[in-house]
């Protein structure tokens, strides 16, 4: 299943992402993350529940962290500076190799725009969106998908955004045939709302529904391990205010 997660800075996308890899067959599936940011550290970790954090710095660190990984735990990828298309290259060729490999495997690349553009795209994310099992899950975080490349787009199942403005709102709206209502819905979504459009869904008119905070965002966050989509049946944004500002969850919302 291959999952885009877009909107602006400090809405949370990369640590919905996080909640989502976690919830993905959890227990019977391996968490990966590719950090180019540098940015996924233990409070995040923890906060989306998982219970070990390790981080790789070193291409042959993630051979071994693989061999001995353990439920619960999540592993972290950071290139080193002006290496990114060479070790992701290798993240692949590990985890492809065999490719029946990638079927106990789910994989997070934060920040994705940095390895495709609209006319071209690294091979081996190519290679991973196209080749992975359909058991397997891929998400992909950007803050706009103004330059994503067509094979990402038309093997995209599900795509969720949180606010979105100007011509990044534009290019979302573009991308999965949204309407005026949705790009309205967009336009009022408050601080941690999101909301997803099944990519896959045979219809004319690209249909979403909203997700909540309260699905997903802080310590008291309700963990709906059945529903990795964290769907809801709200109609949207009602009079509650979003969970934001609280302790350690201020640290939960990307930087």
């Amino acid at each position: 299943m291959n999952i885009i997660v877009c909107g602006q800075r400090r809405e949370g996308k990369t640590s919905y992402a996080l909640v989502i890899l976690r919830r993905w067959q959890e227990g019977n599936c391996g968490k990966l993350a590719w950090d180019t940011r540098h940015m996924i550290n233990e409070t995040m970790a923890r906060q989306a529940g998982y219970t070990v954090l390790t981080i790789c710095e070193e291409p042959d660190e993630v051979e071994d962290a693989i061999a001995e990984y353990e439920p619960g735990e999540l592993i972290v990828v950071r290139p080193g500076s002006g290496k990114s298309g060479a070790e992701f290259s290798r993240l692949i060729g590990v985890m492809l190799d065999p490719p029946s490999r990638f079927e106990n495997w789910s994989l997070l690349i934060d920040e994705a725009a940095t390895v495709q553009s609209a006319h071209s795209i690294e091979l081996d994310v190519d290679r991973i969106v196209r080749q992975h099992p359909t058991s397997a899950l891929v998400i992909q975080t950007t803050h706009s998908l103004q330059d994503y490349h067509r094979a990402s787009r038309d093997l995209t199942d599900m795509l969720v955004t949180f606010r979105l403005k100007g011509r990044s709102k534009q290019a979302f709206l573009e991308f999965c045939d949204g309407s005026d209502e949705m790009s309205a819905a967009i336009d009022g979504l408050p601080r941690h709302y999101a909301i997803a459009v099944d990519m896959g869904a045979a219809t004319d008119e690209a249909e979403f529904r909203y997700i909540e905070p309260d699905s997903w965002y802080g310590k008291n966050s309700v963990d709906k391990n059945s529903d990795v989509l964290l769907r809801s049946e709200s109609d949207g944004p009602n009079e509650r205010t979003p969970v934001e500002g609280k302790g350690q969850a201020e640290a939960f919302v990307e930087t």
